[in-house]
């Protein structure tokens, strides 16, 4: 929980341009967020769910980016999969959601996290894998090309593939990888 608060107060920083701090103090203190897994988890909870501003203008401040980028070069196995996750169930949701305000804010977190995934292309080979991982489970392929999956994207997809195959198409994982 207390990572949680660390990421809304780092979400409010960066959103924050009257703030005392700047890209060189903000810098660490993202680095240091993201270098555990329940750092990167509550950083992305609160930057992606924060509510604010239209999400059609949601950009990712350059010194996140490349905070990210950085985490996912020297240390993948935690920020990786989170990422794709994070795409892939408030996609699911979106779908499952009779209330309109939750579908709307599942949808916007999806697009929040796939703005996560553009930034992390090209930064790590599994970002690629995994990108063309989703596109198979969200084409509905067969149970061998599925079996052939990297464990990571199979354990989630396998929740969420009768939605993904509806409502993917919204996220262009061929895009992902090719910068």
């Amino acid at each position: 929980m207390r990572q949680v608060q660390h990421g809304a107060d780092l979400t409010n920083a960066l959103k924050d341009t009257a703030n005392d701090l700047s890209d060189e103090d903000l810098r660490p203190l993202i680095q240091a967020q993201l270098s555990h897994s329940d750092g990167i988890r509550g950083l992305m909870v609160a930057f992606l769910t924060a509510e604010d501003d239209d999400s059609v203008a949601f950009r990712i401040p350059n010194v996140m980016v490349q905070a990210l980028q950085e985490q996912a070069q020297s240390s993948p196995v935690e920020l990786i999969p989170l990422a794709f996750m994070n795409v892939i169930m408030p996609t699911a949701m979106k779908t499952m959601h009779q209330d309109d305000e939750l579908r709307q804010s599942s949808s916007r977190t999806a697009r929040r996290a796939f703005c996560v995934l553009q930034a992390l292309a090209g930064k790590h080979p599994s970002v690629e894998n995994n990108a063309k991982a989703v596109q198979v489970v969200a084409s509905n392929k067969t149970v061998d090309e599925y079996d052939a999956l990297p464990s990571l994207i199979r354990g989630g997809c396998r929740i969420t593939q009768e939605f993904m195959y509806l409502e993917w198409k919204e996220y262009p994982m061929h895009i992902i990888g090719r910068r």
